[in-house]
């Protein structure tokens, strides 16, 4: 996982991080569902959260150099910051609807990388 000690694999690795969502968000039962977009390109995918809530999350200050910003909206890696992001909101009691949005070559990967405000 990049050297980050903190990240953890996908349960199953064949499985997209937007399955996941997916598979999760059915399985809870929750009061709050957060409408999100999952972006992916033929190499990564980039989970599309606006910025208050990742400050809501406490995890604004441990998003890694692989995820990118542009205006309020933040774009977590899939592998880390996507997958701390999700276990750490449904631990708060949040399910995920997702729209899932694909193309060949992301314009996400020319945004800023990601910092804190």
């Amino acid at each position: 996982m990049f050297g980050y000690p903190n990240c953890q694999p996908l349960a199953f690795p064949a499985e997209t991080c937007h399955d996941r969502l997916i598979k999760q968000s059915k399985a809870m039962t929750t009061t709050t569902t957060i409408k999100v977009k999952y972006y992916h390109d033929a190499g990564h995918g980039w989970l599309a959260v606006k910025r208050s809530l990742l400050r809501e999350s406490g995890l604004e200050n441990e998003i890694s150099a692989f995820s990118y910003q542009k205006g309020q909206t933040v774009y977590l890696e899939e592998d880390c910051d996507a997958y701390k992001f999700v276990k750490t909101m449904e631990a708060k009691g949040y399910a995920f609807d997702v729209d899932n949005r694909y193309c060949e070559r992301s314009p996400i990967r020319n945004y800023a990388g990601y910092f804190t405000v």
